[in-house]
Parts: structure tokens; sequence; C-alpha cells
């Protein structure tokens, strides 16, 4: 069956324009949907500019509600949908509230918990503690990649162009992430790229800091 007949696709989509808007309010262009049975319990766009706090990632946020709408902090019956690959922070809270199946996008292999560190796919932390943790999801990766970089690229073409140059995502679709994540980001060649000055190093965070953050002290 075409991708574009199943609902996973749909609900990607659906997260595509989440993470648009997202970008519309100030954010940082990403996004997060759960569902339960095909139907959605809860959805976010990210809100770290909007509450002025580094933890509000769309994914924690669905979470959150997510927990309060089924009264359960176990989502072992869920799915969560994100345009992007779930960051090490996310992932771990995905694990410790054992969504069944992550589908996602574009993989981040410098920030993401599975292409960088294997946090979603880690068999330690159920093996261990089975009674806090549920083996590692389903996961999706790779989806409508290609449709996921061209609604950033339309949310937020100054952050998508930086995105491209700094290789953060990757959509050439691959079947399995590689084991030690993107060596590009260790690389002397990598480092001496990005190199330059702590004054200029401070001007751009100031502007990160007002993009997608809520402001700079």
């Amino acid at each position: 069956m075409d991708d574009r007949d199943t609902g996973d696709a749909h609900m990607m989509r659906r997260c595509f324009a989440l993470a648009i808007e997202s970008a519309k309010q100030g954010e940082y262009p990403y996004a997060a949907i759960i569902t339960r049975n095909g139907q959605v319990v809860a959805e976010s766009t990210n809100r770290v500019a909007r509450d002025r706090d580094v933890t509000r990632h769309a994914e924690v946020v669905a979470i959150a509600e997510a927990q309060r709408a089924t009264g359960h902090t176990s989502l072992h019956d869920c799915v969560i949908y994100v345009n992007a690959e779930p960051c090490a922070f996310c992932s771990y809270a995905i694990r410790e509230t054992r969504i069944a199946k992550l589908v996602y996008g574009m993989r981040s292999p410098v920030m993401g918990g599975v292409s960088r560190w294997n946090i979603l796919g880690d068999r330690v932390l159920s093996d261990t503690l089975p009674e806090v943790f549920a083996p590692p999801p389903d996961i999706v990766h790779d989806f409508l990649c290609d449709e996921a970089d061209a609604a950033l690229r339309r949310a937020a073409p100054l952050a998508w162009a930086f995105i491209r140059r700094r290789r953060l995502f990757d959509t050439t679709a691959q079947s399995e992430a590689a084991p030690d994540g993107i060596r590009f980001a260790h690389s002397q060649r990598a480092r001496a790229r990005i190199a330059m000055s702590e004054p200029l190093m401070r001007v751009l965070r100031r502007f990160f800091d007002r993009f997608g953050r809520g402001g700079a002290t």
C-alpha cells in the first residue's frame, strides 16, 4: 500500500502542518501527535519560547497532555508521530511512558535518541527494570522524510538553511542509523568549519535565544 493511503501518513502530514504552525508562533518548527487506536489523544507544537522553558519540547508537552487525557502515566497502547527524530531528552520520556510505536520523518544524527544515542532502541532499560520500562517501541524512521524537509523549509527557511549547513537533520533514507551516530559532528574538519570567535558566538546565541527560545537575558 502507498504511504499516502495509510493512517500513519495522515498523522504525519498533520504533524508537518503543526510544525509549520509552531514556526509561525516563533517556536522551533517541531510538533508531536499522540494517538490511540487511530484517534488523536494529544498534540502539541514546541512551547519553549511561549513558556520560557527549554524543557517544553513538543514531544514532552504532548506526552504530559496524553497522560492527563488518559489518566495514566503509561501510554503503552499509543503511537507518537514527530516530524524530526526526538532528542535524547524526549526519547527518555517516550521510553518511560512505554509508548508502543514511534514514527518520525527526518533523522537527527547530532541530537537524536536513535541515531546519536540509541535510547529508544536500548534494551538494558527494559531488561534491567521491566517493572518500569517496556521493551523498545516499534520505530518507523525516514517516514515521508522529503515532505518533512520541505515543510521545515517552508516554515523556517533561515533555520532550514542553518540546519542544512550543519547537517543537523538527514533526509537521506537509510535502512538503519549508523551504529555510532554521525561522525561529522566529531571530526576535526567539522570543528574547524564551525570555529568562530567568542564575540561572534555570543551574537549568534542571542539570535537563537530570540528565535524559538523566548528571548535573551
